[in-house]
């Protein structure tokens, strides 16, 4: 979750900060100031073209639906700030952009923190206009993964097609853009709901970012589901909401200093816009899967031990029934999404902007990617290695075409218990602003939960959701709710009935690494991996694990799910 100029770098004042700011969490109770949000004029939605009609699908001449057909529809809307769109409902709405705010927007320091906590007679500071503790510019936005707080400012963006001000170059370094992409498919009666944001992550529910009291509606993935759901007629189990997890892309979580209410505001506005023109535009379609080895593309990277990685890239891609044209191409695959850096300051989508224009360009319609197990998974080919990855998905027709096309949901909610301090400490004041409750939880899990079980208790807790997707015999797709480990994912395909399976992770929610037990060394969840990792047993991903079982409750549901549908 954080990028290694923390964990791995060779900063001293980097990890001295963090140790300061989590002394000072555990002790600070912050008052909040809630964001009313209100709905967002439209914004934008550009799409890429179409090839023409593949060979190996029949063309359906005015059927609504014919057999092993779905119905699709995709849509992408671009996430570029535009406070000047979203001042009617935000008077004021400000982006301080450009080298010359850097230093306004870069607030966050060891000074700062003396200042705000050291102090008893000073109380925190709170930015009211984004509702977070950080001492961050509420005029600014920030990138999410490197180091942590306000210390990343945004001050430039990788501009993409229909952005204001974008030129097309030849450039392969910029020009993709960031946007909310979702794909809907459905069998007539039953829908699946694909949604995904490049941004480092987007939470089930927020704390303190759409507080219900002060709104009709939340903005979190649950609310989301729910609302859309009751609107268009769909269950909310059926709607996946998962980010890309660039680092270099805007911080929606709230631990690297959060976005003003507008953008926040703009920002869910748009995967909502995309779901509802995904679901107005869906067509009869052909849909068809694979799954090809990519091992050459990611590495384990792990401290301290050594990992199975994993090593394919699964795919989908919808055609239209009547002219050929290709609806969209959804790749999945493991990898941080880290090639880019900081960016020099500009938000940009990493490897996965270069990989889905390149399945526009390929296929023409939309590309999209999801994450799978990246928690343990770095990017081995670079920034532009990408292009090369969404090579390996076939020509239009050499897939496996699904002939079984029912559409089934389910969803597994559970009440999880918070035994890492450092996260109960962030997580409680709200420099994460996810809801941690003061409500005691018990869960019991594993392959053989009564003789050698993982079991785990704590008198704070979070509620957790995994969900799975079936579509016919041959594709599964399971959503989990942070970064889960490679073999969790290469398991979930083991064990799944389907023939393709994507078992993706920052799905619904981004709360941390998810290692099973086997992985995880439990002294390391207190706080050692934030400054220690890689010195003997320490692995800084385990600073960043709610709870030592949390994996094992998502494997196990994730499975069950898969094998009652």
């Amino acid at each position: 979750m954080l990028h290694a100029l923390l964990s791995r770098g060779p900063g001293g004042t980097a990890r001295r900060l963090l140790v300061t700011v989590l002394a000072a969490a555990l002790t600070v109770s912050a008052a909040w100031a809630g964001a009313v949000l209100a709905p967002a004029p439209d914004i934008d939605t550009a799409v890429g073209t179409a090839t023409g009609v593949p060979d190996a699908f029949e063309v359906v001449d005015g059927a609504p639906l014919g057999e092993g057909q779905l119905l699709v529809g995709a849509s992408k809307v671009s996430l570029y700030p535009d406070p000047d769109r979203m001042a009617a409902t935000f008077p004021g709405a400000t982006w301080l952009q450009g080298e010359e705010n850097a230093g306004v927007c870069t607030t966050l320091s060891e000074s700062t923190f003396t200042e705000s906590f050291g102090d008893p007679e000073h109380p925190v500071h709170l930015a009211t206009a984004t509702a977070s503790p950080w001492p961050e510019n509420p005029d600014c936005l920030y990138q999410g993964g490197f180091g942590i707080g306000p210390v990343n400012p945004i001050l430039h963006w990788d501009l993409g097609p229909g952005d204001p001000g974008y030129v097309a170059d030849d450039d392969p370094e910029t020009g993709y853009g960031l946007w909310a992409r979702t794909i809907v498919l459905s069998d007539g009666v039953d829908e699946a709901v694909i949604t995904v944001i490049d941004a480092e992550g987007f939470l089930y529910e927020y704390a303190n970012k759409c507080v219900p009291s002060q709104l009709p509606v939340g903005c979190g993935a649950r609310e989301i589901a729910e609302r859309l759901g009751s609107e268009l007629g769909i269950d909310p189990s059926a709607f996946v909401i998962a980010s890309t997890h660039s680092h270099a892309s805007v911080d929606l979580l709230g631990g690297w200093g959060f976005v003003p209410d507008w953008y926040f505001n703009q920002a869910y506005t748009a995967i909502e816009q995309s779901i509802r023109e995904a679901h107005a535009s869906m067509v009869p379609a052909h849909v068809e899967v694979g799954e090809e080895r990519a091992r050459q593309f990611n590495s384990e990277r792990r401290d301290t031990y050594r990992s199975a990685e994993e090593q394919q890239l699964a795919w989908m891609r919808a055609v239209d029934a009547e002219d050929g044209e290709v609806i969209a191409t959804v790749g999945a695959y493991a990898a941080h999404p880290t090639s880019y850096g900081n960016n020099d300051a500009t938000a940009h989508a990493d490897w996965v902007g270069v990989f889905t224009r390149r399945l526009e360009d390929r296929f023409g319609g939309i590309g999209m990617h999801l994450m799978t197990g990246l928690g343990n998974m770095s990017n081995r080919s670079g920034r532009t290695g990408s292009t090369a990855l969404a090579d390996l998905i076939p020509a239009v027709g050499e897939g496996h075409v699904l002939t079984s096309t029912d559409v089934r949901s389910t969803a597994t909610v559970w009440q999880q218990p918070v035994t890492n301090a450092p996260l109960n400490a962030l997580g409680l004041p709200g420099f994460f602003d996810r809801t941690f409750v003061a409500t005691p939880a018990t869960i019991r899990t594993g392959k053989t939960p009564d003789t050698a079980p993982c079991l785990s208790a704590s008198p704070t807790s979070v509620q957790l959701q995994a969900s799975a997707i079936r579509i016919g015999e041959d594709f599964a797709l399971s959503a989990a709710p942070g970064e889960v480990f490679a073999n969790l994912t290469n398991t979930v395909k083991e064990q799944s009935p389907a023939l393709v399976t994507m078992p993706l992770g920052q799905a619904n929610d981004a709360l941390g690494y998810m290692p099973q037990q086997f992985e995880l060394n439990e002294a390391n969840m207190q706080g050692a991996g934030f400054v220690a990792g890689g010195v003997m047993v320490v692995n800084y991903e385990d600073s960043y694990a709610v709870d030592r079982c949390t994996g094992d409750m998502v494997l196990e549901s994730t499975i069950a799910m898969l094998r009652g549908m």
